[in-house]
């Protein structure tokens, strides 16, 4: 169990992302920590093909809920549109959710209209909404 942690640590700095990948996904099934972090490290690691944009990643992220949000949070603003489309999955999935929230659509369009592949300027400010949002409403992890 335990005993590995080192060995699961140090596969987290791999270069293959399979190692990688497979890393955050032990670190979350142990409850680490860690977990939620390498988890977004590791977000574009082991694509699902048939399931597009899903990784094992954004599928451990989504099941973590409120945990995960603070790390996906800021992956909103990355420069790297697959990574905004997973972040954007993880937040959608696990917003979606939580009780009391109330409609998504009215949440969305009060936060930006947060969009993956929209312009930079709308995105960035869409994002920070967000980030505000997540702060607020699940904690800092």
């Amino acid at each position: 169990m335990a005993d590995g942690l080192p060995e699961l640590l140090q596969q987290l700095e791999s270069i293959d992302p399979q190692v990688r990948g497979t890393a955050a996904l032990g670190l979350a099934r142990l409850n680490d920590p860690r977990a939620p972090q390498a988890l977004a490290d590791t977000i574009n690691d082991l694509p699902n093909l048939l399931h597009y944009p899903y990784t094992l990643a954004v599928q451990a992220l989504i099941a973590m809920g409120d945990r995960a949000l603070p790390v996906v949070a800021p992956l909103l603003q990355s420069p790297d549109p697959i990574t905004r489309t997973r972040a954007w999955l993880v937040l959608r999935s696990v917003v979606q959710k939580r009780p009391g929230v109330g409609p998504w659509q009215a949440l969305w369009l009060s936060l930006g209209r947060y969009a993956p592949e929209g312009d930079a300027a709308s995105r960035a400010a869409a994002a920070e909404q967000w980030r505000v949002w997540v702060e607020q409403n699940a904690g800092s992890g």
